[in-house]
């Protein structure tokens, strides 16, 4: 990142006897914020330099650069503060750049650890930077971090608090969550080569992909360390005042595909998102493993049992190559509920003559499959997507990637399980629209990292399902999905979920599970820890 030419420096710098020099902390990081400056609104660039002057963590930089302001005072104000404040570096261009030349040009004037950027109209809260420093000494190895937003109007009034997920990389490939405030390692920034002007609009979301496939050592902030002001031309106000940051954010988006060699398309995904919609490089055996005790009832008006509308459902819409069908069966299962011929689907019938046990009866499901890949399923389910099979093993492809998990709609269309979310677990989306924003940045709608997943329907290699141990048979009805994917993080292995599958779950029609005191209990015996505090990764 060379310096341009035309850029004008403040020259030396005096301070003001109001602000003491700077004193810096012992073993305390050093922050280079970085603001380009363009036409901002006088009153708001003011505030927001105050909000930087008064942060009680002292060790800081701010590095600005203005982009060719046409209105005629933007300049001294800055060439004002540079001069009462050695902590300021300032520049001007003389012709407008763009937002990702003009922060190049900032970041050439930074010495600092860490990159802060902030907006010329957004402001910090006084204690931002010292809940960073702190942040870093506690996770000393971070190289990112991020905290929770508000967005504030022209006026300074609280209109919404954004409350962040924590790290979540499938989300962040689909939407830039992390946005104000991110703090980012100076070195990597200048290793990936900045921002890019390609990508004006969606800059800082390129910047972060770019980033992150350098580093996991990621660190969220759950508390708001940042006001983005909503004004007239922002999006905090509405999407549509910058539409070429669609198109740019999409472009970021595929860029990343590229690079990471992901098999899949950036499709629209609401408003400003998007998200990608894999496909799977190859078609391992895939077994579906269905426990059953052949209970009966309605579906959509139609009385019959749900194993055998299942495997009819199953028959009529195969369009995975290698698939097998395993159905663990009860004693009392009626001979009639499972069909003995069906044209494109090979079933075989796993008898299981001991007392209800759902682990028990996935764990022998599991055994008997051959499949690379298993299904587990509930009875009482019926496919939407074409696709579901293809789209659930496409998710499975990188290594780290533990289980995944479908869309689940009740009959009447609306959700019934969209992951889980803690503290709880809570079944997250249940009873919302597929389609309703659903908390911050549309979860429903987009591809993301989740505290657990509801085991009526998860993906999961083989080998990776034998190396947890599979389903605890220590919860025969409740939490041994729960169980599963704790053990899974724990292993290193993410849960995703996605609603690129969709699945129709009559949920309780096959059985009724009512959850007991002892198995809260025990749950929170063995996983109390995750279950209050996290990991949550779709705090809304």
């Amino acid at each position: 990142m060379s310096a341009e030419k035309g850029l004008e420096s403040t020259g030396p710098k005096v301070r003001a006897s109001t602000d003491p020099a700077p004193s810096p902390q012992e073993n305390a990081p050093q922050f280079s914020i970085i603001t380009p400056v363009y036409n901002p609104r006088y009153r708001d660039f003011l505030r927001c330099a105050k909000s930087v002057r008064k942060q009680s963590f002292r060790d800081w930089e701010w590095c600005i650069v203005d982009d060719g302001s046409t209105k005629r005072l933007i300049w001294p104000i800055i060439r004002i503060l540079a001069s009462f404040n050695r902590r300021i570096s300032a520049r001007r261009r003389d012709t407008n750049g763009g937002i990702s030349v003009t922060s190049n040009n900032a970041l050439e004037l930074a010495t600092g650890r860490f990159i802060v950027p902030l907006d010329h109209d957004d402001r910090l809260k006084k204690k931002a930077l010292q809940l960073v420093s702190e942040a870093v000494e506690r996770s000393p190895e971070a190289q990112l971090l991020y905290s929770d937003e508000e967005v504030i109007n022209a006026r300074g009034r609280l209109l919404k608090y954004l409350r962040k997920p924590e790290w979540s990389p499938e989300r962040l490939l689909c939407q830039n969550y992390c946005n104000h405030l991110s703090v980012l390692d100076k070195a990597l920034v200048q290793q990936v080569g900045g921002y890019r002007e390609e990508y004006d609009g969606a800059q800082d979301h390129d910047l972060v992909l770019r980033v992150t496939e350098l580093t996991s050592n990621v660190v969220h902030i759950a508390i708001p360390l940042y006001q983005w002001r909503a004004i007239p031309g922002s999006t905090a106000t509405a999407v549509t005042e910058k539409p070429g940051a669609i198109d740019a954010g999409r472009r970021a988006i595929e860029d990343a595909v590229r690079r990471r060699k992901i098999n899949g398309e950036v499709i629209a995904a609401g408003e400003m998102f998007h998200r990608v919609k894999r496909f799977p490089s190859s078609a391992p055996k895939v077994s579906l493993i269905i426990p059953t005790r052949g209970t009966d009832g309605p579906i959509f008006g139609l009385h019959m049992p749900f194993i055998k509308n299942l495997l009819m459902a199953l028959n009529r819409h195969r369009t995975y190559p290698d698939l097998e069908v395993l159905v663990v069966s009860d004693a009392e299962t009626p001979s009639g509920a499972i069909p003995r011929t069906l044209e494109n689907l090979d079933v075989s019938t796993i008898p299981f003559p001991h007392p209800f046990n759902f682990a028990a009866k996935c764990n022998l499901g599991a055994v008997n499959a051959s499949g690379e890949i298993l299904v587990f399923l509930n009875d009482d389910i019926e496919p939407v997507s074409e696709d579901w099979i293809q789209t659930l093993v496409a998710h499975l492809e990188p290594e780290d990637s533990g289980i995944v998990g479908p869309m689940l709609i009740y009959e009447n269309g609306l959700v019934q399980s969209a992951g889980h979310i803690n503290p709880g677990p809570v079944i997250f989306g249940r009873g919302e629209s597929p389609l309703s924003k659903h908390g911050y940045g549309m979860p429903l709608w987009i591809n993301r990292e989740t505290s657990g997943l509801t085991g009526a329907c998860v993906a999961i290699r083989q080998t990776t399902f034998y190396e947890v141990g599979g389903f605890s048979e220590l919860f025969p009805n409740n939490y041994n999905d729960v169980d599963l994917c704790y053990k899974l993080q724990l292993a290193g292995y993410r849960c995703l979920w996605t609603p690129d599958a969709r699945l129709y779950h009559f949920e309780s029609k096959s059985r009724e599970t009512p959850i007991e005191d002892w198995e809260r209990d025990l749950a929170s015996k063995y996983w109390g820890r995750f279950i209050s505090t996290g990991p949550d990764s779709h705090t809304t």
